[in-house]
């Protein structure tokens, strides 16, 4: 098996964990020409980039020439998107936007502003099945899911949500490591249509935006000036709208996909649902919804028995990982009971995923429910359709059938 990305290679996007575990094991790290950049893929190396801020950073767009870096071209609203985001951002600018976010996503504030609308989300949503009759999980769960708890969050109810889902799906395009993947028209198209859109709710509910919600935060931030522009706010916006989707609406599916190899988990979860925060952590270890993470060296480092030198872009393997047997103990297994489980499926340093305790409360609340209602379920695995890209991985079919339980 090849240990580099055949980015050409139909089965890396079908299932992509075999060249994935290759590569870290024979190739731990190596230049890859197809995506421009580094790709280091042991968990040791990969948590060493992620919090070592004097060794490599996120602006991968703005260490060197911008106009080479990217392939969108400045001016264009996702190179706009690009640079001003969170995750692109580093000292001391960084701080300074993710105060206007930060405070509501904390576990604490998480569980306290948001645990009430997941359950009723979750609820209804689940109330409107009917049992032995076949739904599409993403049309039925998992978008409409993170779609009404994050506008909740923003503070304000869009006429078209999942219109949102839509741009949102197509923006991260963008994340491809693979530049000729890209199509760089649909994704320049949904950044520029998901910018507009929330430039326009800024303005409109911003200025009477209940306190607690995001809408309210930007507008103090900009009439005080910790927010420099209209469009820092806006790219504010659009990472949550972005990145605070994509992973529920990834990792629900990915949870009863993986439960179809390792049913016992199912049966487990039922009979014991104190289970359910444990099983959470392992589906998003063993699904890895982002399994790549982009940094660029700012010197010259070694990893490995390889010299990366200072400009060079890095992309870090998640996925490959978060299966490193040289930290999970089979990690091919899907094991609920697995403690520790230093998964970065998130990342990490001051860069890991604000939305990290949303998703995992979304993910929790939706297994209680289900395994409270639910008897089993039943994947159409023939008609599972997989996205065809690898930056953020996903579904875009993925039907089933459930039998509710008895008495």
């Amino acid at each position: 098996m090849s240990t580099t990305l055949d980015f050409a290679d139909p089965a890396l996007y079908e299932n992509p964990v075999p060249v994935f575990n290759a590569m870290r094991e024979e190739n731990p790290v190596h230049w890859s020409d197809a995506a421009g950049s580094w790709i280091i893929s042991r968990h040791a190396d990969v948590v060493s980039v992620l919090n070592n801020l004097e060794e490599a950073h996120a602006s991968l767009y703005k260490i060197n020439d911008y106009a080479q870096q990217c392939p969108f071209g400045k001016g264009t609203a996702i190179a706009r998107g690009i640079e001003g985001a969170l995750v692109t951002t580093d000292l001391p600018d960084h701080p300074r936007l993710r105060r206007h976010t930060a405070p509501l996503l904390t576990p604490r504030a998480v569980e306290r502003d948001y645990a009430d609308i997941v359950e009723k989300t979750v609820i209804s949503l689940l109330d409107d099945l009917e049992a032995d009759t076949e739904f599409d999980v993403l049309d039925s769960i998992s978008v409409p899911l993170p779609l009404a708890v994050v506008t909740k969050l923003i503070g304000y109810e869009p006429e078209d949500a999942l219109q949102l889902n839509h741009w949102a799906i197509d923006l991260t395009r963008s994340l491809e490591p693979h530049l000729e993947s890209i199509d760089l028209e649909l994704s320049d198209a949904a950044a520029q249509n998901l910018e507009d859109h929330l430039r326009d709710a800024l303005r409109t509910f911003g200025p009477t935006a209940e306190p607690g919600t995001v809408l309210y935060k930007l507008h103090r931030g900009l009439e005080e000036g910790t927010l420099l522009s209209e469009q820092e706010a806006v790219i504010r916006l659009e990472e949550l709208v972005s990145a605070g989707t994509e992973t529920t609406t990834t990792i629900i599916p990915a949870a009863f996909e993986a439960m179809t190899q390792f049913p016992h988990v199912w049966e487990e979860l039922k009979a014991d649902p104190e289970l359910i925060p444990g099983a959470a952590e392992e589906f998003l270890r063993f699904a890895s919804p982002s399994p790549f993470t982009a940094r660029v060296a700012i010197s010259d480092i070694v990893l490995g028995d390889q010299a990366i030198k200072a400009g060079e872009s890095i992309q870090l393997a998640i996925l490959a990982a978060n299966r490193d047997p040289r930290v999970f103990t089979d990690p091919d297994v899907l094991d609920i009971h697995r403690s520790p489980n230093p998964h970065i499926t998130f990342g990490g340093g001051i860069h890991a995923c604000l939305g990290q305790h949303l998703a995992r409360l979304e993910m929790r609340t939706l297994l209680k429910h289900a395994v409270s209602r639910w008897d089993s379920f039943e994947v159409a695995t023939d008609r599972v359709v997989r996205r065809d890209r690898i930056g953020v991985w996903g579904y875009s079919a993925f039907p089933m059938t459930v039998r509710d339980r008895v008495g």
